[in-house]
């Protein structure tokens, strides 16, 4: 009774471990040693292996692994399933780029010994994180070169409004330079005290759905009021937000212009309704 209880259970550990096999996201292979850690011999793997590198369980087992993947060595797992042969410790390879006649892609291996010799390695196929890191990166460094030659002030805030990023151009607007403004939090010192619960609600606007558009008063650095239309725009990452942008144009000559104009124009009047009064 106890032997068929004992069997049973095996056998639905064994169950347990096939589906775990068959099914896991991950590629597994299992090697059987040969010649003291000199060469590897497919024993069994999965279908996300299959998957993964492009086999079929049916033409790997019983096969070296230095013939069906000639760069396995120059890759550097061959010589983690030899330390982890060795020393029975466990070994992780970080992502690396793996390529062969046959096949290429970023793979992270994880290595580990089973207490009947046998080595197993855990995979996967990193290869699309890669290139959505690259092609990141290319967007970064192409969006940093696009704002550092702009001739449009541009000013970045991280999503908790501190500052990241303020182009040359926009230091040349206002005279405050990045060095000394990096990670300050609101309120700027390009705002007027008046003028920061203004500048805050526009921020909250832009960082929760909208680009926002509006005309402010700001200050240089030496104290002179200049005005300023902005458009600020958020950048989020699978809906949450990233950072801010915020482009600034400067707009001082038009609107002294206005004034002017505003400013003659009541003249005119004045000089009009004179005339009239002293007509009677």
């Amino acid at each position: 009774m106890v032997k068929e209880k004992l069997l049973k259970e095996i056998n639905t550990s064994e169950k347990m471990f096939k589906e775990l096999f068959e099914h896991i996201s991950s590629g597994v292979a299992v090697y059987e040693v040969k010649s003291g850690g000199d060469d590897f011999i497919f024993k069994s793997i999965n279908k996300a292996g299959e998957k993964i590198d492009r086999i079929k369980r049916k033409d790997v087992i019983g096969k070296s692994v230095l013939k069906l993947f000639p760069e396995i060595k120059s890759f550097g797992v061959f010589d983690i399933f030899k330390k982890v042969y060795k020393t029975g410790k466990p070994k992780e390879h970080p992502i690396s780029f793996y390529k062969d006649k046959r096949i290429s892609g970023w793979r992270r291996n994880y290595v580990y010994k089973l207490p009947s010799g046998e080595i197993v390695s855990v995979f996967d196929d990193k290869t699309r994180e890669k290139h959505a890191e690259e092609l990141l990166k290319i967007s970064e460094e192409f969006s940093s070169n696009l704002m550092k030659n702009s001739p449009t002030p541009v000013l970045v805030l991280n999503a908790d409004y501190s500052i990241r990023y303020m182009n040359p151009a926009f230091e040349k607007l206002l005279g405050f330079k990045l060095n000394g403004l990096m990670g300050k939090k609101p309120p700027f010192p390009w705002l007027p005290e008046d003028r920061n619960g203004k500048y805050g609600k526009i921020l909250e606007e832009v960082s929760t759905k909208k680009v926002r558009f509006c005309s402010l008063e700001v200050l240089t650095k030496d104290g002179k009021i200049k005005y300023v239309d902005i458009s600020a725009s958020p950048v989020k990452d699978k809906g949450k937000l990233k950072y801010m942008l915020i482009n600034f144009v400067d707009v001082t000559e038009r609107k002294k212009t206005e004034e002017e104009i505003i400013k003659n124009e009541q003249k005119l009047k004045d000089a009009q309704n004179i005339a009239h009064i002293g007509s009677f």
